[in-house]
């Protein structure tokens, strides 16, 4: 009966641009619904796709909404095969973003404060705050403007980003009880790291690294990371190994690698950006994760150390000769 009154509301309302004078419509699928040109003056003629938690409706308790941006109804295989596995059921939301519009930040955050998400907090049975709510997005252009959505601490707290460019990232606008979950090669990795380091935003708590590409944005939803209680996703303790073992002064590079075990015994990766090294004959490439003598080293063991918070880990090298 809401959609139905809000469908009304929408057909008599009595200005609107051409292009939303085509006529709103709901599809409904065992496990789906598609609202294609969902009713909106901000970003007119979107097709917005509910993927459900059960197969049927009306839906039973109340759940956690995952916005993924630029998801569309053919990914419902991928969005099935999330339900299947998932322990924590959610509505996941998708939205037939095109990459300009996605450019566009201002508009589409406008989108989803104003029409998008009180759409959904109306219609559908959902956990309605921002610690229940998170957005999942790809690549430069979907992750800046995860980040503008991320911005507003209002709308979100939780955010999936694979392959984000951490440099349009400012950091000290995120919510300070963000849970994100990040997936990229080493150097972006890196770089995220430094900078939510950099406003205070801790390992665990607030964010967890896995280098890689993800296969899709579905398969990777962390849903157990965003829901545990906080004392769960406490940083419990960093492992760090250098290979090889050896390094010989006349040249070559060692690489760090470096994991992070929460309190709920997931392990996740981390990168250090800065390292202390004794005796300091050792230089550290923190994007690349590589160690290079220095000149003037001598043959010794460098001992290596760091730390994340009041967690700290050591590792070591030898320096020889040959």
């Amino acid at each position: 009966m809401k959609k139905l009154l809000f469908l009304l509301a929408v057909l008599t309302a009595p200005v609107w641009s051409a292009a939303q004078e085509t006529e709103p419509l709901i599809l409904l699928n065992p496990g789906r619904e598609t609202f294609i040109n969902f009713p909106s003056q901000t970003l007119p003629g979107k097709t917005v796709t509910f993927f459900l938690p059960q197969q049927a409706t009306p839906l039973t308790g109340r759940y956690p909404v995952v916005y993924v941006l630029g998801a569309v109804p053919k990914n419902a295989p991928l969005a099935q095969a999330f339900m299947d596995v998932t322990p924590h059921k959610a509505l996941v939301v998708g939205i037939n973003l095109t990459p300009e519009e996605m450019a566009d930040a201002a508009r589409v955050v406008r989108f989803f404060k104003r029409e998008l998400i009180p759409y959904v907090d109306t219609n559908y049975p959902t956990l309605a705050d921002a610690s229940h709510r998170a957005v999942a997005a790809q690549g430069t252009e979907g992750g800046l403007l995860a980040y503008a959505l991320l911005y507003q601490p209002e709308l979100f707290t939780q955010a999936l980003l694979a392959e984000p460019d951490p440099a349009l990232l400012n950091a000290s606008y995120l919510p300070k009880n963000i849970r994100l979950a990040a997936w990229g090669d080493r150097p972006v990795l890196s770089a995220l790291q430094a900078r939510l380091e950099s406003v205070g935003l801790t390992y665990g708590t607030n964010f967890v690294l896995r280098e890689g590409e993800p296969a899709n944005l579905f398969e990777e939803l962390p849903m157990a990371y965003w829901l545990a209680p906080a004392e769960k996703v406490a940083l419990r303790r960093v492992r760090a190994a250098v290979t090889p073992a050896r390094l010989a002064l006349s040249g070559g590079v060692a690489h760090l690698q470096a994991t992070a075990q929460l309190a709920n015994g997931r392990v996740y990766d981390f990168y250090p950006s800065v390292l202390r090294m004794s005796p300091p004959y050792l230089d550290y490439n923190a994007p690349a994760g590589t160690l290079s003598v220095i000149s003037g080293a001598e043959p010794a063991t460098v001992k290596i150390s760091g730390g994340a918070g009041k967690t700290a880990y050591r590792t070591k090298i030898r320096l020889k000769k040959q």
